[in-house]
């Protein structure tokens, strides 16, 4: 017996699994990290958001520098932060230059516990990580305003569409990326 995910639709159309989207999602992770030159070949696939490069062009440089549009390291990052908030997943650009991936349950909304406490799990976040600098003798210190603005900028879905019309990308749904519907449940055959 084969278990099947859950059926995926991304926004250009193709249709893919949960398990594709999983690592589609690491691949953005590592991009994140690595702000590598990289490209698809082909405009097919779900890796619409990356630069493309067509078979025949590839084929063309013999090996000698391919003369497509590459990324600048800015966009690399607010790509990949924006794809990878429909997982809750925020990336936080340390004083020190380190990049972290903080993963939470309830985003930037107020919640409250079974107490009747109300919480915040990017408040609480900035305030951890303050401490930990603070710890460490480190200097800067991160700015809960500042992430609240990143994250705005990151969910502003008009401004993002003029950009994806600029970088040419396929979209065919009108769905925000960062609000991703909960997926139906895997079946089994």
């Amino acid at each position: 017996m084969f278990a099947r995910h859950a059926k995926v639709t991304y926004r250009n159309g193709v249709i893919g699994d949960s398990f594709q989207a999983y690592y589609k999602q690491t691949m953005f992770n590592v991009w994140r990290l690595s702000e590598s030159d990289l490209f698809v070949v082909g405009d097919e696939g779900a890796l619409y958001e990356m630069p493309h490069v067509s078979r025949e062009e590839l084929s063309d440089c013999q090996g000698q520098k391919l003369q497509i549009r590459y990324l600048s390291n800015a966009s690399k990052q607010d790509i990949c932060d924006r794809y990878l908030l429909q997982y809750g997943t925020f990336v936080v650009d340390l004083p020190n230059g380190q990049v972290e991936f903080v993963v939470l349950p309830h985003g930037d909304k107020d919640w409250k516990d079974d107490d009747g406490k109300v919480h915040n799990d990017l408040a609480d976040m900035v305030v951890s990580v303050n401490k930990s600098i603070e710890a460490a003798r480190a200097p800067g210190v991160l700015l809960l305003g500042e992430i609240k603005d990143r994250l705005n900028y990151l969910r502003d879905d008009e401004a993002w569409a003029r950009k994806e019309q600029r970088w040419q990308w396929a979209i065919k749904s009108s769905q925000s990326p960062t609000e991703t519907p909960s997926e139906p449940p895997s079946e089994s055959v």
